[in-house]
């Protein structure tokens, strides 16, 4: 089925949230897409006056912050992954 283009205008309209809950197609190039992905998110939700809802993650933390995560665990990632989605957050 062909992707139907509409203005962000139209498909926005009456949005409040937007749940970015996307990834690359079996994580292919994660690292190079993802953050334009949240760009274009961002981009939508800004043109509907929408908050963007991003399902949290492990990815950021330091292994030394578990066995008990809290909202004011300190986002220290130890990896790649870790570190762009510090950036993606």
């Amino acid at each position: 089925m062909p992707l139907i283009e509409l203005p962000f205008s139209a498909l926005l309209r009456g949005v409040d949230a937007i749940v970015h809950a996307v990834n690359p197609p079996g994580y292919r190039n994660w690292g190079k897409l993802v953050l334009p992905m949240i760009d274009n998110s961002i981009a939508a939700a800004k043109a509907g006056r929408a908050r963007i809802l991003l399902p949290g993650t492990i990815y950021n933390y330091d292994p030394d912050a578990f066995p008990v995560l809290r909202e004011e665990s300190p986002q220290s990632a130890t990896t790649h992954k870790g570190r762009i989605r510090i950036a993606l957050e």
